[in-house]
């Protein structure tokens, strides 16, 4: 599977994907308001490790780990109570949201739900956005992993799955509405497909990170092949709805030894007045540790410098670690969300860091 932690096997099937063998930027504003992005070379170097050891220390998020999470399942259950959180990020509307999937052993149980702030405390909205959108795809059904508003103020979501009756495989799909609360619309189950035979991800792609820029949408990925270890890949578009990819992957494992040596997979992009930044998982050789959030940033998207560890196992509060990430920035700071595994739940926790004191620790 797709993670570190042996947990339930529903988790699992739920926020995991299939098995995998395989310029200057101007200032970003708050949310998912337009910036300014660098141009978009096919250049598919990939940065080079900068460690052939696992370093012990804290990692660069540590000191930046709030004291009480963020989002916790709904103790008093509800119409809508999913015990596992997957974050998806922080969006503004006619305010700040957390957007959120949650996913349950019961169906009814699993879509896209917002969160809101109040005295300091997020609480669920009672009603999802949407659940399964009529895609049909192989249980646990649609994914969400990006919520992004568009010039015209309407909203595109993106998410992976797996198409019916392909369950060793997943897609990339997308959905639209003219208002966040909805009624969404499925584009495709199929926005993004796995990559010609031959190709680095022909074995599938998921986990979609989506940026809206002056020069259209940005689009990281999680692709796979044949063979062992996960790759990070690029796709633009100029409406989110069409998607050229990039023929090569943009980053790839790291060497022998090193904390992301095996795979690098969920890949989360966020735009900063200091380039791009980008936060992902990676695995080491020894699939059963707990994943490693790392950190990498670059200047035009397609040739990126691991900065290292952003958070260790150790630096979170839970010996089962993270599952899955979200990122965003807002207000000067670079914001990791991170879904933290419990026995039989997860929670949000967020870690927060300037992108300049990330430059200077990386």
């Amino acid at each position: 599977m797709k993670s570190g932690p042996a947990v339930v096997a529903t988790l699992l099937i739920a926020a995991c994907a299939p098995t995998g063998t395989g310029s200057t930027t101007t200032a970003a504003t708050p949310g998912n308001s337009t910036t300014s992005a660098a141009p978009v070379t096919t250049s598919s170097a990939a940065s080079a490790p900068t460690t052939d050891a696992i370093p012990t220390g804290p990692g660069l998020l540590a000191a930046g780990l709030d004291d009480a999470p963020l989002a916790v399942p709904a103790e008093d259950g509800g119409a809508f109570s999913p015990s596992y959180l997957i974050p998806v990020g922080l969006v503004d509307d006619d305010r700040t949201y957390l957007a959120i999937m949650g996913y349950d052993d019961d169906p009814a149980q699993r879509g896209m739900t917002l969160w809101v702030e109040e005295g300091g405390t997020w609480s669920k909205l009672p009603e999802p956005l949407f659940t399964d959108l009529g895609l049909g795809l192989e249980p646990p059904g649609p994914i969400a992993t990006s919520l992004v508003e568009t010039a015209d103020g309407s909203w595109l979501a993106f998410g992976w799955g797996s198409p019916a009756g392909e369950p060793d495989t997943s897609s990339i799909w997308g959905a639209t509405s003219f208002d966040l609360a909805g009624p969404w619309e499925a584009i495709s189950d199929q926005v993004l497909e796995p990559g010609p035979a031959g190709s680095w991800d022909d074995g599938g792609v998921n986990s979609p990170s989506v940026i809206r820029t002056e020069d259209g949408y940005m689009m990281l990925y999680d692709g796979w092949s044949a063979e062992p270890g996960d790759q990070v890949g690029l796709a633009t578009s100029s409406d989110g709805l069409t998607w050229t990819r990039e023929p090569e992957p943009v980053m790839a494992p790291g060497a022998d030894g090193a904390f992301d040596a095996r795979s690098i997979q969920i890949p989360r992009l966020a735009l900063t007045p200091d380039g791009w930044f980008m936060a992902y998982m990676g695995l080491e050789a020894d699939i059963q540790q707990p994943g490693r959030v790392g950190l990498a940033t670059s200047h035009d998207l397609t040739s990126w410098s691991k900065l290292g560890i952003g958070l260790q196992p150790s630096d979170v509060p839970s010996d089962l670690g993270v599952h899955t990430i979200a990122f965003d920035f807002r207000d000067g700071e670079l914001s990791l969300l991170a879904e933290v595994l419990g026995e039989t739940r997860s929670e949000v926790w967020r870690a927060t860091a300037a992108p300049s004191d990330l430059l200077q620790a990386g």
